[in-house]
């Protein structure tokens, strides 16, 4: 019996393109992939769960950590709720170090409709990448816990400051993370398509975000309201989290990958 009934058996030919149908583009060769990669894109997923473990295991602990520090609320229970939702997050959109190399070298070629073993090149791509992906990893510790922590004060804490500047240089703070943030997409991109030194790998992703900040605020934004909608199952059932594991972990990344492989793209062919 191949795969399980057959549903992961990727030996066997897939149905294919018509070579004569027209082309898709954008939103309609999104779908057109995610259908059928489906089952392709579901065991990703778990694999990229598996991998990024420790990294949500760090996450989880600093969130907890952070929350204790401001002392934000005085109720275990919802701190321990608020961490499992940013360490969801974070994992989502800023993929968790080196496992986002092997996530996004597989959608990537997933974007391109190119062909990528889901196991083998996911982890060739982790360890490829190992080193940029730990640097990755330790700089959005320390600038998303930073940014974090200086919104808050901003907006919370009573700062030898006028309201108005505070509330202002608060706002300028949550656009600054946000800006950081979607930068992950372009970052993880160039990364398994180029070898570059992690200093112009960094200022190239941001450049390119900028350049694009509006229709990339917009992806995020999709992104974003996929990212709810797993959520809303949890809220719903507990037992949905698997939900999130099964397809969350490489559907909500695969919006913005899908994006910035477009971009680069459309940049090499000096479109």
């Amino acid at each position: 019996m191949a795969g399980f009934f057959g549903m992961f058996d990727y030996s066997r030919p897939g149905r294919g393109v018509d070579k004569d149908a027209p082309q898709k583009r954008g939103f309609f060769l999104f779908f057109d992939i995610l259908f059928r990669k489906f089952w392709r894109i579901v065991t990703l997923s778990c694999a990229h769960s598996l991998v990024s473990l420790p990294s949500m295991v760090i996450y989880f602990f600093l969130a907890m950590l952070w929350q204790s520090l401001f002392r934000v609320w005085d109720n275990d229970r919802l701190t321990v709720y608020v961490s499992i939702y940013a360490t969801l997050l974070l994992t989502s959109f800023i993929s968790a170090g080196p496992a986002g190399a092997g996530l996004c070298y597989v959608l990537r070629n997933f974007s391109r409709e190119s062909h990528a073993w889901v196991w083998d090149d996911y982890w060739t791509h982790v360890k490829e990448n190992l080193g940029n992906g730990l640097v990755v990893f330790l700089l959005d510790i320390i600038i998303i816990v930073g940014l974090a922590s200086a919104a808050y004060l901003y907006f919370v804490m009573p700062l030898p400051l006028p309201p108005l500047i505070a509330a202002f240089l608060g706002f300028f703070t949550l656009i600054m993370l946000a800006v950081y943030i979607m930068m992950h997409s372009f970052l993880y991109v160039l990364m398994v398509t180029y070898d570059m030194k992690f200093g112009q790998l960094f200022r190239t992703a941001m450049q390119l975000t900028l350049a694009k900040l509006f229709p990339c605020a917009v992806v995020y934004i999709l992104a974003l309201i996929a990212f709810a909608a797993f959520l809303t199952l949890y809220f719903i059932n507990v037992a949905f989290l698997t939900a999130f594991v099964a397809l969350g972990f490489a559907f909500v990344p695969f919006i913005y990958f899908y994006y910035a492989t477009s971009v680069v793209d459309a940049y090499n062919r000096g479109e």
